[in-house]
């Protein structure tokens, strides 16, 4: 959720779903790999750098250290969706 959002009745009512992307969060914190899949998984199929950018300052903002994601001379949007978006992704 960002700032502004209204309440989604979704996380109440799916509890699981709550707890997996807190998972998902807690992992992306603690390593790098998870922030680049979660990041990745953000967004999928965007070739928009202001989807990216908006994505990376979501995780930044949430914790995710900035060194776990992609910098300017990382993206690559123009890889084909489906595709690591990123350099170190295809490495």
């Amino acid at each position: 959720m960002y700032d502004g959002d209204r309440s989604s009745p979704f996380g109440a009512a799916c509890p699981d779903l709550t707890v997996a992307a807190e998972a998902a969060l807690d992992q992306a914190r603690a390593e790098s790999n998870g922030a680049r899949q979660l990041l990745g998984i953000l967004t999928m199929g965007s070739h928009r750098r202001e989807t990216w950018e908006r994505q990376i300052t979501f995780l930044k903002d949430v914790g995710v250290p900035a060194g776990f994601l992609p910098d300017e001379t990382e993206l690559d949007l123009r890889f084909p969706a489906g595709q690591p978006a990123t350099a170190a992704g295809r490495r």
